[in-house]
């Protein structure tokens, strides 16, 4: 249904919303409870692994990664260099952990970069966080951001 590649870890998302995780697991990118490197697709976490939803989206990042379940909320795992994980520090999460979004409106869209991600809710906003060198976040600013903080609908200038 689809699928998504890291720096050494790739993500598949299966039709029944079950997401399996191959390749480098030294940062906790696979979210498998161990740092073990997988040769085959594995299974990502457990019977209720996000919440009992499924997962509908799935992106990677360098070494982390992230999905939106079917109920709109965002999770990820993996390393958390800058934020990238948007949990409000730069730890690793060995399982997948839900996100805090600042905002109601389900996300239906993610994208990730090597240490930052973008989240499109149902509203049309956007959410960024992690690394933010470059003004890669959108925020005017190089400031890394640790939790999702959302765009102001002027930043893009009247486009709907």
């Amino acid at each position: 249904r689809m699928a998504a590649c890291g720096g050494s870890h790739s993500l598949c998302l299966t039709e029944n919303g079950e997401v399996f995780a191959w390749g480098k697991g030294d940062d906790a990118q696979l979210g498998l409870l161990s740092r073990e490197h997988k040769m085959l697709p594995a299974r990502v976490g457990g019977d209720e692994v996000f919440g009992g939803a499924c997962a509908v989206v799935v992106a990677a990042g360098f070494s982390y990664s992230c999905i939106i379940s079917s109920d709109g909320e965002v999770w990820t795992w993996g390393y958390g260099a800058s934020g990238c994980l948007g949990h409000g520090d730069a730890g690793a999460r060995h399982l997948p952990t839900r996100l805090g979004m600042p905002e109601r409106s389900p996300a239906v869209m993610v994208a990730c970069g090597r240490f930052h991600s973008v989240v499109v809710t149902a509203d049309g906003g956007v959410c960024t966080f992690g690394a933010g060198g470059d003004g890669r976040l959108g925020h005017g600013n190089e400031i890394d951001q640790l939790k999702p903080a959302r765009f102001d609908a002027d930043k893009f200038q009247g486009a709907h």
